[in-house]
């Protein structure tokens, strides 16, 4: 399973009891600008910054830091 890591905002891959016990889920409707997996793994954070679906992403991975969720899955 890949997560998104809300702290360093990159993708970490995790396998059977590895697996976080909590996370959060972003499911969305996709619109113009939205980041792809490809953005997030190979892309550069100026490329990032100016989707305006990052802003959604960082929201969803600020929103969990402070509900205590170390990850978030997002369907990208």
């Amino acid at each position: 399973m890949k997560l998104l890591n809300c702290s360093t905002l990159k993708i970490e891959e995790f396998v059977g009891s590895s697996i976080p016990k909590s996370y959060v889920i972003l499911s969305h409707r996709w619109e113009a600008e939205e980041v792809t997996y490809q953005d997030v793994t190979g892309g550069s954070p100026q490329t990032l910054e100016q989707k305006r679906g990052w802003a959604k992403i960082r929201q969803t991975c600020r929103v969990a830091l402070e509900r205590g969720h170390d990850y978030a899955w997002v369907d990208t």
